[in-house]
């Protein structure tokens, strides 16, 4: 059995009850996502992207998908916690997302890739990113070869840089060393955005504010900056510097195709 569809284990995919066409569009969304370019919103710390249903069926044709047809894989994503969604009501009805808890197990799912251990790709990913294995003692292979560890880059980095607007690229051998080590240890992408909100909250404003980059933050000291207790009395002398918590949805009035029109 071929091991990824679209980069995603087809293993998970068949579990999680998705196909080859879902697989096609959460790409879509991920790609779409880490370029930067979609609409996003901020819900409770938590940022979301809208998704244009109409705009799916435009970019790939290929699908030959009625609106109704995206909006009801994209529910079932949800349904399996691949995805998360949300709804906004500003004079209309607008779909916004982000990926869900399980979309990691889709990425890093530590089945052989080759169970029986055909040539030199019997490597489970999880061996890939583990230091100091005989197969990476000196950790030189380069992980921007595997789609789903670009993904996992992509998606923390982008995550830092959207909630601090810094510039750090996921193309950085010192920043993927550190992501490479958390990642070996089992934690996830979800656990790198709560590091990332909780120092940010913490230390935007203040002295600490240089040390919030990636060297400090996915360091050794990770697991205690994941489990510390949410600092409530920090002064609020900071704007937040997410210029998406303000969208206006303006843009959008009028336009009656832009909208969703299925009930959820």
């Amino acid at each position: 059995m071929k091991y990824t569809i679209n980069g995603f284990c087809q293993k998970k995919l068949i579990e999680f009850g998705l196909d080859a066409v879902d697989s096609l569009i959460l790409r879509y969304f991920v790609d779409f996502k880490d370029s930067l370019k979609m609409v996003t919103k901020t819900i409770q710390g938590k940022t979301f992207y809208w998704v244009k249903y109409e705009s799916i069926n435009e970019e790939l044709p290929v699908l030959k998908l009625k609106k109704d047809s995206v909006y009801r894989r994209l529910k079932n994503m949800c349904e399996c916690e691949v995805l998360e969604r949300v709804t906004v009501k500003d004079r209309g009805t607008y779909s916004f997302y982000k990926l869900g808890n399980k979309y990691t197990d889709l990425i890093t799912d530590v089945s052989e890739i080759n169970p029986n251990h055909v040539g030199n790709k019997s490597d489970t990913l999880r061996s890939k990113i583990r230091k100091g294995t005989d197969l990476n003692p000196e950790q030189n292979i380069n992980l921007l070869k595997d789609k789903s560890i670009k993904d996992i880059y992509y998606s923390v980095v982008g995550y830092l840089n959207e909630k601090i607007g810094s510039k750090y690229k996921s193309s950085s051998r010192e920043t993927q060393k550190f992501i490479h080590a958390r990642i070996g240890e089992g934690f996830t992408i979800e656990d790198f955005k709560t590091v990332i909100d909780k120092k940010a909250k913490e230390w935007i404003g203040t002295s600490m504010e240089r040390y919030l980059r990636p060297s400090t933050l996915f360091g050794t000291k990770f697991e205690s900056y994941l489990n510390q207790t949410d600092i409530s009395n920090i002064e609020e002398n900071k704007n937040n510097d997410n210029t998406y918590n303000d969208f206006n949805f303006d843009f959008m009035k009028g336009d009656s195709n832009d909208r969703e029109t299925t009930t959820s």
